[in-house]
């Protein structure tokens, strides 16, 4: 008699995370502090020289710490580096070199055989890390890169430092293709670093995770949650959302060498709005898609059923060459206002609101008004912005959620208090999941910009008499009644109301 025998297979046990878990911390493998930064961070640790006094190397003069700890922590790669750096100077090298001699100087120190697990059973090498050579070997910028690196290595830290030029193409692919940019705690980039468990996360233009600083280490947030989690449905955003589709995917293939299939690649509805003129009609002025072909008729609105001048569709292409030409030079953090003001003027009424482009300038000139304490400006050029912003973000994105926060600090500056209280309340969720509540962002600029509101004596009152209202209409004993509005508040008791409202000194 024939017997059959039935094996019950192993079933994985499902990991329910909620959104705001961390789901990766992660050490930094080899990092360096860019450029002017290095003068206001400690150099191990990145301590912030507000926060700490910071001390410069006895021996280089270029490198800072906070503490002798730091220093001594530093030692196993710095005392390689020390003397290179005392011989270079001032010519000291840039970030990406800085960076490539490190990780040269850990990996003829054993680095190579250093571990960081993700799980329990399950890790990286840097080895494992994917390098890209054939991608990179083909393409003549990288290669033309690749050769001046090779170059100011030489001047660095020597020839006999160097492998050979098949070795450090491998080396050159992985870190730049999986390596972050440093964060400090006002999310201000201030380096770069690689991180191997770090490096297994895949991209999304609309991502399912986010990632912040504590110091070095990275660390890994779940957006959504996940019923049954795992790394290989973990999504991070590589690029900035805030950018046309194919400007997107394009700069995605440049640096990472793959084309995005993700959901916002593809969502019809974006791709229609990220074009969009303003319709001519001054009745209606809704956003009327351009159509991309070159020999297509001019577009009409969907809504009046208006058609766009021909000669205003000619003034719209050279409006959008311009300002992509213009904003290629520029970042978030390091534009100009004035050319944002300029653009901004460029564009005028035929760009739409909805317009990717629109949206982008008005982000630059709302941060530079920030930057600069035109608090005023960032006030308008914030309010135009807040619909496209979460309309390209998403209302859940933690780059919305600083958005908002800027904007409710603008707010308080124009003493509108009350609308700055509802941009906080909107954001402080999604900062909190995407950064944690002790992220200094909402311990520290959230809590502070509330209590400001908070201690304002006009805004104070006010809450206190719309409170009353409410418990007015309540039917409360205890209710303050209100007799006119020149009237003492008095209590439900017959007494006047009277209480001590503090000021910000």
């Amino acid at each position: 008699m024939q017997r059959y025998y039935a094996f019950r297979a192993r079933v994985r046990p499902k990991r329910k995370v909620k959104k705001g878990e961390v789901v990766l911390t992660s050490e930094p493998f080899v990092y360096a502090v860019a450029g002017a930064h290095r003068l206001v961070y400690c150099d191990q640790c990145l301590a912030s020289s507000q926060k700490k006094a910071l001390y410069t190397c006895p021996k280089c003069q270029f490198l800072r710490y906070c503490s002798k700890d730091c220093e001594r922590k530093a030692s196993d790669v710095h005392r390689f580096e020390c003397p290179a750096l005392k011989r270079m100077a001032p010519d000291y090298p840039t970030e990406s070199v800085r960076l490539l001699a490190r990780l040269i100087f850990i990996l003829r120190n054993g680095g190579e055989k250093k571990v960081e697990k993700f799980s329990e059973k399950e890790g990286r090498k840097f080895r494992d890390l994917m390098n890209h050579y054939s991608d990179i070997k083909v393409r003549k910028d990288y290669m033309n890169d690749v050769e001046k690196m090779m170059s100011d290595l030489k001047a660095y830290i020597g020839e006999s430092f160097l492998p050979n030029e098949s070795d450090f193409l491998g080396i050159y692919g992985r870190v730049m293709v999986n390596r972050f940019c440093l964060h400090d705690e006002e999310l201000g980039m201030v380096g770069s670093g690689l991180y191997l468990a770090a490096s297994i996360f895949d991209h999304a233009c609309i991502p399912n995770c986010s990632f912040s600083f504590e110091g070095t280490k990275v660390v890994i947030r779940a957006l959504t949650d996940m019923d049954d989690f795992s790394y290989n449905k973990c999504r991070i955003s590589y690029v900035d959302p805030l950018q046309g589709t194919k400007e997107r995917r394009d700069e995605l293939y440049k640096f990472w060498f793959f084309w995005c299939d993700c959901k916002p690649c593809h969502d019809e509805e974006r791709l229609a709005m990220e074009n969009t003129i303003k319709c001519e009609n001054e009745h209606c002025l809704s956003p009327v898609t351009v159509p991309e072909e070159a020999n297509a008729p001019p577009p009409t609105c969907t809504r009046c059923g208006g058609a766009v001048n021909p000669e205003t569709l000619k003034k719209y292409n050279e409006i959008i060459a311009y300002t992509k030409k213009t904003m290629n030079i520029m970042s978030r953090e390091d534009n100009n206002y004035e050319t944002c003001y300029d653009l901004l003027e460029r564009q005028g009424s035929v760009l739409s609101s909805m317009n990717i482009w629109r949206c982008r300038t008005l982000d630059f000139a709302f941060n530079a008004a920030i930057n600069n304490g035109c608090f005023s400006l960032a006030f308008d050029y914030g309010d135009e912005n807040k619909a496209a912003m979460r309309f390209y973000y998403g209302p859940d994105h933690p780059a919305y959620g600083v958005f908002l926060l800027h904007l409710a600090k603008a707010k308080f500056y124009n003493k509108e208090y009350k609308e700055g209280l509802e941009h906080i309340r909107e954001a402080e969720p999604i900062l909190k999941v995407a950064y944690g509540a002790s992220h200094p962002l909402i311990a520290e600029e959230l809590s502070r910009l509330t209590y400001i509101a908070y201690e304002d004596v006009e805004f104070a009152l006010t809450r206190r008499l719309e409170m009353a209202h409410k418990r007015d209409k309540e039917d409360d004993p205890r209710v303050v009644r209100v007799s006119g509005p020149n009237e003492p508040l008095r209590l439900g008791n017959g007494e006047i109301f009277t209480a001590h409202c503090p000021t910000l000194l």
